[in-house]
C-alpha cells in the first residue's frame, strides 16, 4: 500500500487554519472555527478524498501562541551556532516546557515533524510583525518543505495586505506562495496551491494531481446538479395548477393558498437538496421572513397577502385563442396569483402566473372546467423563470462560498431574472418552452414527477449547467 500524503496546517493563532482544512475538505462540520483565537487546542485530522477514495491527510494544528520567546528558548537549549536543526526541536518537544508554556507550539511542531510537509498559513488582514518571522524561524527547524499560504486574500482588504505578505516571504526565501480564501471559494486558487505543493513534492505529484483534477471534475458536476435542481424545479412548478367552482370565494381563497404552499414547499426542498450537494448544511440558509428579503431563497417565501388576481393567456395557438374566445364568450375566466417582493410592499418573492395553454389537449381540458363553471390559478413561464433564475443564483453563490463561511445565505438581488446575463435569459427561456409543451399546468393531476421526466431534465441540463 502506497504512503498516504500528510500536510500539516501550521501558523499563528487565528490565522484561519482550521477555515482552510475546512474548504480544502469541503466539511463545514471539521473543527471549531470561531472569532476568537485559540479555539484549536489539539491537532486534528481530516482526510482528503478523490473519487471517495483517501489520498492525503490535513492535520490542523493550535496556533503558535509565543514565537518569540520560543525561539529564545531554542537559543538557550541549543548545544552551539550549528545545531539548529530537527535534532532541536526533538529536545524541546522531550522537555518539561513542551508540555507546560510552549504546549500549542509544541503540538504542532509534533504534527509537522510527522507530516511530509506543512502550509504556513497567515491572514492576509494582518499586519506582517517580528513574531512571524520567528514562527518561520522555529518552524524550518523543522527541516520540512513550507508552503507559504496567504488566507483570506479575496476581499480588497485581504488583497491589500497579501501584497506586504508577499514581499515578507521574499525576504524570508520563501519563493512559493499560494493566495486562498477559505470563505470566498476559488477553484483556480485551490488549483494553484496543489501546483505550487506538488513542486515541493515531487513523490507526491500523482495524489497532488489527482486531487486537483477531483476537484475541477466535482465542479463541473456541480453545475450540473444545479442545472438538473433548477429544471426539476421547473417540472414540478409547471403541473401546479388548482381549480375551483367560479362563485365560491372562499373556495378561491384556499385555492390559492394551496397552490402558494405548495410552491413554498417545492422551492425549500430543491434549495435545502442544493445545499445538500455542496456539502453545506440547511442551516445556512437563512430562513427569511417576507418583509426583510427582495427576493430571493428562505423557508418564508411566500405568504398569503402577496396573493393577487390578474387574467392571463398566454403561449396558445390560432385554433387555441378561437378555443378562448369561445370560452370567454360564456363568462370563462382564467385567474392567478402573481408578486414580487418589495421592502415594505405586500407583493412577495414568487410571481405566479396565470394559465399557459400548451397544445390541444390541455386546452380542451381547460375549456371543459370553464364550461363546468371552474376557475384556475397556475404559474406562467415568466414566473417559472423566476424560479428556475433563483435555483441558479443559489448554486452560483454555493460555488463561491468557502465551507469555512459563517455569513448566512441572503437573498439574491430584487427581481433576480433581470438582472441575468442574456445567456442565462435565452437557455432559461429555451428549456422553459420544452417543458411547457410537455407538462403544462393541469389540476386534475396531483403534481409532475421530476423524475418521470427524467429524459427530458437530461437532456436540457447541459446547455443550463453552461449558464451557472
Amino acid at each position: 500500500m502506497s504512503e498516504r500524503l500528510r500536510l500539516a496546517i501550521v501558523g499563528h493563532t487565528n490565522s484561519g487554519k482550521t477555515s482552510l482544512a475546512r474548504t480544502l475538505a469541503r466539511n463545514a462540520r471539521f473543527g471549531i472555527v470561531d472569532s476568537e483565537p485559540s479555539t484549536t487546542r489539539d491537532a486534528e485530522t481530516i482526510l482528503l478524498r478523490a473519487d471517495g477514495l483517501p489520498l492525503a491527510e490535513l492535520v490542523d494544528t493550535p496556533g503558535l501562541e509565543d514565537p518569540i520567546r520560543l525561539r529564545d528558548h531554542l537559543h538557550a537549549i541549543a548545544t552551539g551556532p550549528r545545531d539548529e536543526g530537527p535534532g532541536l526541536i526533538d529536545r524541546f518537544l522531550a522537555s518539561p516546557e513542551a508540555a507546560g508554556r510552549f504546549l500549542p507550539e509544541a503540538i504542532a511542531l509534533r504534527a509537522l515533524l510527522e507530516a511530509h510537509a506543512g502550509l504556513y498559513v497567515v491572514d492576509a488582514r494582518d499586519e506582517v510583525q517580528p513574531k512571524h518571522r520567528d514562527e518561520l524561524y522555529v518552524l524550518r527547524r523543522c527541516r520540512r518543505p513550507l508552503l507559504a499560504t496567504i488566507n483570506f486574500a479575496a476581499t480588497e482588504e485581504g488583497r491589500r495586505g497579501a501584497a506586504a505578505w508577499r514581499e515578507a516571504f521574499a525576504d524570508a526565501g520563501l519563493d512559493e506562495v499560494a493566495e486562498v480564501d477559505a470563505c470566498r471559494f476559488d477553484l483556480e486558487a485551490e488549483q494553484d496551491l496543489y501546483r505550487k505543493l506538488a513542486a515541493k513534492l515531487d513523490r507526491f505529484r500523482p495524489t497532488l494531481d489527482r486531487l486537483a483534477g477531483d476537484r475541477a471534475r466535482r465542479a463541473r458536476d456541480l453545475r450540473r446538479i444545479a442545472a438538473r435542481n433548477a429544471l426539476a424545479v421547473a417540472v414540478e412548478a409547471s403541473a401546479l395548477a388548482e381549480s375551483v367552482p367560479r362563485d365560491d370565494e372562499a373556495a378561491a381563497t384556499a385555492a390559492r393558498l394551496r397552490l402558494v404552499e405548495r410552491v413554498r414547499t417545492l422551492e425549500r426542498r430543491a434549495a435545502t437538496a442544493l445545499l445538500g450537494s455542496f456539502a453545506f448544511p440547511e442551516g445556512d440558509l437563512e430562513p427569511f421572513e417576507v418583509d426583510q428579503i427582495n427576493g430571493g431563497f428562505g423557508y418564508d417565501v411566500l405568504h398569503i397577502d402577496s396573493v393577487k388576481r390578474r387574467d392571463v393567456l398566454a403561449g396558445a395557438g390560432t385554433g387555441a385563442v378561437a378555443g378562448v374566445a369561445a370560452g370567454a364568450a360564456i363568462g370563462a375566466k382564467v385567474e392567478a396569483v402573481t408578486g414580487w417582493i418589495a421592502p415594505g410592499a405586500s407583493t412577495t418573492l414568487l410571481g405566479l402566473g396565470g394559465l399557459v395553454v400548451g397544445g390541444a389537449t390541455p386546452l380542451r381540458r381547460a375549456l371543459v372546467r370553464r364550461l363546468r363553471g371552474l376557475r384556475e390559478f397556475s404559474l406562467d413561464e415568466s414566473d417559472l423563470a423566476t424560479l428556475v433564475h433563483r435555483q441558479l443564483d443559489l448554486a452560483r453563490r454555493l460555488l463561491r462560498r468557502g465551507h469555512a463561511s459563517l455569513q448566512p445565505i441572503v437573498a439574491p438581488p430584487r427581481d433576480i431574472s433581470r438582472s441575468a446575463t442574456p445567456a442565462e435569459r435565452e437557455a432559461v427561456r429555451s428549456a422553459l418552452r420544452a417543458i411547457r409543451a410537455k407538462v403544462p399546468p393541469d389540476p386534475d393531476r396531483p403534481t409532475a414527477s421530476a423524475a418521470s421526466h427524467e429524459r427530458l431534465i437530461e437532456r436540457l441540463s447541459s446547455a443550463l449547467a453552461n449558464v451557472v
